[in-house]
């Protein structure tokens, strides 16, 4: 599969998340929690729809603009929702990731809430379903769609998972259950 091909069926593959206190109208919710992206932090996946690649990207691996704006995924480009094809793998990425903590005043500087309780952070490795376009390269995938099948919090709490579970409506596993 090293050309684009859009399937019918999901595709499993693995996938890390970081999860943070839930933000809605641009203020925290206390004991509510969402999953985001850990690289682009303001990237965050929503509750009981798809995750969608589906706006156009201008750019290219090497940051450089694209004359013609193209769909995610895109063979030239690394576009789309990333996942990898082992659980090692993932695991390492997140491993390499958790030394990189959410910089909390620049990150979400924007939003409201009270400054006595810093927002809640933790890491999340699960399944995730990818499907539409999908471009298989040597470690992973890139979609267009993807939904997370199940979650593994690191380092969170039993509340932190609950509220997945009842967010995303999937299995959620913690170390603390």
């Amino acid at each position: 599969m090293s050309d684009k091909q859009i399937l019918s069926e999901p595709i499993y593959a693995w996938k890390v998340w970081r999860v943070i206190t839930a933000i809605e109208n641009e203020r925290w919710v206390y004991g509510k929690y969402t999953l985001i992206s850990p690289l682009y932090m303001y990237v965050g996946w929503p509750y009981r729809v798809a995750m969608a690649a589906d706006r156009l990207c201008w750019f290219n691996s090497d940051s450089k603009i694209i004359e013609v704006p193209h769909e995610a995924p895109y063979f030239f480009c690394e576009c789309g929702i990333h996942a990898f094809k082992s659980e090692e793998d993932a695991i390492k990425y997140m491993q390499r990731e958790r030394k990189f903590p959410v910089q909390w005043q620049v990150t979400f500087s924007h939003i409201k809430g009270s400054a006595q309780e810093k927002p809640r952070e933790c890491f999340a490795i699960g399944k995730v379903s990818l499907w539409g376009d999908v471009i298989e390269h040597e470690q992973g995938y890139r979609a267009q769609y993807a939904y997370p099948y199940d979650i593994e919090i690191i380092g969170g709490t039993k509340e932190m998972a609950d509220s997945l579970r009842e967010q995303y409506q999937v299995d959620v596993r913690s170390g603390q259950e």
